[in-house]
C-alpha cells in the first residue's frame, strides 16, 4: 500500500429541495512510498452527471491548484487522478483537497450514502441551505465479512451554525477498522 488516509473531512453542502449538493473532501495522508498522483472516485445513486457539470477542483493545503486527469466516465461513477506538482517523497504526510457538485445527490428527505474511505477517523460537517432541518443522521459500520454494526463512538448531532435558510452539522465518525465502509443514513424534515 503506498498511501493511507490518516483522517478524512467532507463538507457537504446541500443547495436546495431537489438535493443539488457541492461536496469537498479534505484528505490527509501518509504516504509509504514515492507517489506523483492519487485516484478517486465519486458515486452519484440515481442522478448521472457529466464532468463539465460537475466543476471538478483539486487544491493543496497552501491553496495551489492540482491538476485532474480523467480516468473513468460512467453515467454514476466518476473515476480521477490528482496530480501532485512533484513527486511525494517516502515519509511525508500530505494534506489536500477536492470539490465537485452533483445535481440530485440528496433528492431524497430520507435516505443513505456509503462511504468507502480506508481510514479510522471521518469527519463530516452536514450543511442544509434551505428552510429545513436534520432530524438524524446514522452511521453504520460494515466489516468485511458483511457484518454491520452501528457505529457506537458516533458523535451526536451537533448543530454549529443557524442561521435562517442554513444550519451546518458537524459529526466525528470514529470506525472499528479502516477497511470497513460506513452508510450513512439521515432524514431532513422541511
Amino acid at each position: 500500500m503506498p498511501t493511507e488516509d490518516k483522517e478524512i473531512f467532507y463538507k457537504i453542502k446541500i443547495n436546495n429541495q431537489q438535493g443539488d449538493a457541492v461536496i469537498v473532501r479534505e484528505c490527509l495522508m501518509q504516504v509509504y512510498q514515492p507517489i506523483t498522483f492519487r485516484n478517486h472516485i465519486v458515486y452519484g445513486s440515481d442522478n448521472p452527471m457529466e464532468w463539465c457539470d460537475m466543476h471538478l477542483k483539486a487544491w493543496d493545503e497552501h491553496a495551489h491548484n492540482l491538476e485532474t486527469k480523467v480516468i473513468d466516465d460512467r453515467p454514476y461513477k466518476k473515476s480521477f487522478n490528482i496530480v501532485f506538482f512533484s513527486e511525494v517523497p517516502k515519509g511525508t504526510a500530505i494534506r489536500y483537497f477536492y470539490s465537485y457538485q452533483w445535481n440530485c445527490l440528496f433528492p431524497s428527505l430520507e435516505d443513505w450514502f456509503i462511504l468507502h474511505d480506508v481510514c479510522t477517523i471521518i469527519r463530516i460537517k452536514f450543511t442544509i441551505l434551505f428552510s429545513a432541518k436534520l432530524i438524524f443522521l446514522i452511521a453504520t459500520e460494515k466489516f468485511q465479512d458483511g457484518s454491520e454494526k452501528i457505529c457506537s463512538q458516533l458523535c451526536a448531532p451537533k448543530l454549529i451554525h443557524d442561521f435562517i435558510d442554513e444550519k451546518t452539522y458537524l459529526y466525528i465518525i470514529k470506525k472499528n477498522t479502516k477497511f470497513s465502509t460506513v452508510r450513512l443514513n439521515w432524514k431532513i424534515e422541511i
